[in-house]
């Protein structure tokens, strides 16, 4: 059972605070965003709130693209890059919720474009966000139309995978997000996690055609909250009859 979990946002001209905290009001997670659109927020408040809580991968765990394995991992590439892991259902937490956007890549030779991240000049998210993305593409330019960041985006990606399968060596990996929407991005990034491990061990199970799989709900996230809402209600015996 996941302890029931709060989030506060704050909005304002110039920037949007976020915080999670447990019933405890023990902070879980922050996030900070400047003001921009509407959409650019709303999706960074996704991308963090997904990325601090199981409510996606519970949800394609136990009605998606995640049944049938122990140990899934659920990565969203949008605004910002977040992902989470459960181990038999069982979300995977530490001090605070894997922060798996911000893990370091080794930059291609060339690629000198600044990164988006104000904490890091070379993490994942700072390079292969949606940010990152359109500004390495340019003014209404889409990612499928230009094949060299496309592969530079695939190949980045699919470094960020092999890192998940060295680190906890999940049974499969699902890639949501708006980025991930774009053709070929997922084959290449499959690919891609492959050159990265390099013929090592565990590579035998990263190369299944299933492993890096999209997900298969078309809201997991709001399936993944309903899902824990109802198992709250069933615990607290909302709803049920008494005889």
């Amino acid at each position: 059972m996941t302890e029931p979990m709060f989030v506060g946002i704050e909005t304002g001209g110039t920037k949007i605070l976020a915080r999670i905290v447990d019933t405890g009001d023990r902070v879980l997670a922050e996030g900070r965003w400047p003001t921009t659109t509407p959409e650019a927020a709303l999706e960074a408040l996704t991308t963090f709130i997904a990325g601090a809580t199981p409510g996606r991968s519970l949800a394609e765990w136990r009605r998606g693209a995640g049944q049938g394995v122990r140990c899934l991992a659920y990565v969203t590439v949008g605004t910002g890059i977040g992902g989470g892991f459960l181990v038999d259902g069982r979300p995977l937490h530490g001090a605070l919720h894997p922060e798996i956007g911000h893990l370091r890549l080794i930059r291609r030779d060339g690629d000198h474009a600044p990164s988006m991240c104000p904490f890091h000049q070379n993490c994942a998210e700072g390079l292969t966000a949606g940010p990152a993305i359109a500004r390495r593409l340019g003014v209404h330019r889409a990612l499928a139309e230009d094949p060299g960041v496309l592969e530079l985006v695939a190949d980045y990606l699919g470094e960020l995978g092999a890192s998940l399968v060295l680190c906890w060596s999940p049974e499969r990996i699902i890639w949501g997000g708006g980025v991930m929407a774009t053709p070929q991005l997922l084959e290449r990034l499959h690919a891609a996690l492959g050159r990265s491990l390099a013929g090592y061990g565990v590579g035998d199970a990263a190369a299944a055609p299933d492993f890096c799989v999209p997900p298969e709900l078309a809201d997991p996230g709001l399936a993944g909250a309903l899902l824990m809402a109802r198992a709250v209600a069933q615990e607290r015996g909302v709803g049920s009859r008494r005889r």
